[in-house]
């Protein structure tokens, strides 16, 4: 969507993904939890965007759940991370 801030024409979005996070064959649960995934990105995520001129405005993480495959006990973690963002003045 085209945004326009103190008369600089930018473009934003809103971004809606998600993951699932699933233990190597033979493990019963994936080697890292949501906790360290959501510290890990928060502090990784702001240099990347930076270098591409994009300024994130927020970041959101949906719930995460715990989905456990009754056949072979092994669990899953499944969780969004919302972001919304603008490109830097031009």
């Amino acid at each position: 969507e085209s945004a326009n801030y103190a008369g600089n024409s930018r473009l934003k979005g809103q971004f809606d993904m998600q993951f699932l996070v699933s233990p190597y064959t033979g493990q019963k649960q994936p080697l890292s939890s949501y906790d360290e995934i959501v510290t890990y990105f928060n502090s990784n995520y702001a240099p990347v965007f930076k270098a591409a001129g994009i300024t994130v405005l927020w970041v959101n993480f949906g719930n995460s759940t715990l989905v456990t495959d009754k056949t072979t006990g092994s669990s899953s973690i499944v969780f969004t991370i919302n972001i919304e963002a603008i490109e830097k003045t031009r």
